[in-house]
């Protein structure tokens, strides 16, 4: 594997000091423009193919779970209409639809919070076990009353 290859030329076209983001993150705030790039520098930026030896597996795990995504959408979507009374499929859909809004942007907001505080590999982290745990206790935990919505009609 391997066979990708990316390269980035960078050039450094301005200078300038930004004294509140300087305050945040240097020990001397007050130290200026950066003194070991100087405007017109290039730089050019190389992954080897080591890095990029997973990036094929990844592709075909993507593809995989769209695929097997899609189809769960599906296969959810029509049992719940199979199982629903007609006289109230919309508003099912609709409070599903705000249920799935309202999740996402508050999750979002969480994870944003957490990636201030956290390395983004414990936010990644912390986010899959949430949803493996809310999967097995409102899913695995409730087997007998998810099979009577699939096993309906």
């Amino acid at each position: 594997m391997g066979f990708l290859r990316h390269e980035c030329k960078i050039t450094v076209i301005d200078k300038k000091c930004f004294t509140d983001y300087q305050e945040q993150c240097l020990a001397d705030p007050k130290s200026g423009p950066c003194p070991f790039f100087n405007v017109g520098d290039t730089f050019l930026l190389k992954r080897t193919p080591q890095q990029d030896d997973f990036y094929p597996l990844m592709l075909v795990n993507r593809a995989i779970c769209g695929f097997l995504g899609s189809n769960s959408a599906i296969l959810r979507s029509s049992a719940v209409q199979r199982y629903i009374p007609e006289r109230l499929r919309s508003r099912v859909n609709a409070l599903s639809s705000v249920l799935l809004t309202t999740g996402a942007s508050v999750f979002s907001l969480l994870m944003g919070f957490l990636g201030e505080v956290l390395d983004y590999r414990w936010c990644v982290t912390f986010g899959g076990a949430a949803t493996l745990l809310a999967c097995h206790f409102l899913i695995g935990g409730r087997r007998q009353d998810v099979r009577k919505v699939y096993e309906a009609g």
